[in-house]
């Protein structure tokens, strides 16, 4: 059954979920900071909201899909009575975060589901897409039709809002590491005599599924072609800063998070953070410090 929903944040990612729910016959109200984000959303039908306050108005459902949940609080700020809505929270979060924003939402009177999107934005709605959800039972009711529209695989992990983000950072951080170590050989390899393309056609097949995206990401270097990406550098930074302090404090070895986030780091410092990921071979080619 269509539903209004409002979507909160036109980035890669919320716009592909903008994008997925208009397709699928919701009647979808989308608002972003910078309005010229909206244009190609309003041309495939969806309305522009001028305020958060008026597009929390008009819809029962609203998606959320920002940079931060500080960016959340900001955008909700003046939105004094939830009252009667729905909130799914997508944005990239650590367990505190979720907490603080599950706690927010009920003193103002509306339901709250925090969740981990487990794909890139080209996967939105397709078969495999998977998000993690939790919250109460009545805010999945009213929430599951639209979550399992974007992710027909999606779980729901009960009303512990921290579950989400913790398992989110188990599962998108080996992901991360998959990548990093073949874009660290092939920089290896470079100068060798053992070509790029050797090494991909041997290394990608031991990945599965993910093996397509591998041999994407090689192309990629070879073409040094790095501007058009799903994920940049940076994203991929802060969604791995953001969920491992879920961990932070609690007695956990994290040394091998902290050296992979200082790589990333420093990469985004030589310019290369709006890049995609496979932009970390410009960073590893220049002499270390």
């Amino acid at each position: 059954m269509s539903k209004n929903i409002f979507v909160v944040g036109l980035g890669n990612m919320g716009a592909a979920l903008a994008k997925t729910l208009l397709e699928t016959g919701h009647q979808v109200t989308v608002w972003n900071r910078t309005a010229s984000r909206a244009e190609a959303l309003i041309r495939d039908g969806a309305s522009l909201a001028e305020s958060v306050t008026e597009g929390i108005a008009a819809n029962d459902l609203v998606v959320i899909c920002l940079g931060t949940y500080e960016d959340s609080l900001g955008a909700l700020s003046q939105c004094s009575n939830l009252s009667g809505k729905t909130l799914i929270q997508l944005t990239t979060a650590s367990a505190d975060d979720a907490r603080d924003m599950q706690n927010w939402v009920q003193q103002k009177g509306g339901l709250y589901l925090d969740g981990a999107i487990l794909a890139f934005p080209s996967g939105i709605g397709t078969p495999e897409c998977m998000l993690l959800m939790a919250g109460s039972e009545a805010a999945w009711s009213n929430g599951e039709s639209v979550v399992r529209t974007l992710g027909p695989a999606s779980q729901y992990m009960g009303d512990n809002v921290a579950a989400p983000a913790a398992l989110d950072f188990a599962l998108i951080f080996p992901s991360l590491v998959l990548m990093m170590s073949v874009i660290q050989g092939i920089h290896a390899l470079e100068g060798t005599g053992v070509s790029t393309e050797a090494y991909v056609a041997m290394v990608a097949p031991l990945f599965g599924d993910f093996g397509p995206r591998i041999t994407d990401m090689a192309t990629k270097i070879e073409r040094q072609e790095f501007s058009d990406t799903e994920a940049s550098l940076g994203v991929w930074q802060a969604a791995i800063e953001h969920a491992a302090s879920s961990f932070r404090g609690k007695e956990k070895n994290f040394e091998f998070v902290d050296a992979v986030n200082s790589l990333l780091t420093n990469a985004i410092a030589k310019g290369h953070g709006a890049d995609d990921l496979a932009a970390l071979i410009n960073h590893l080619r220049q002499p270390s410090r």
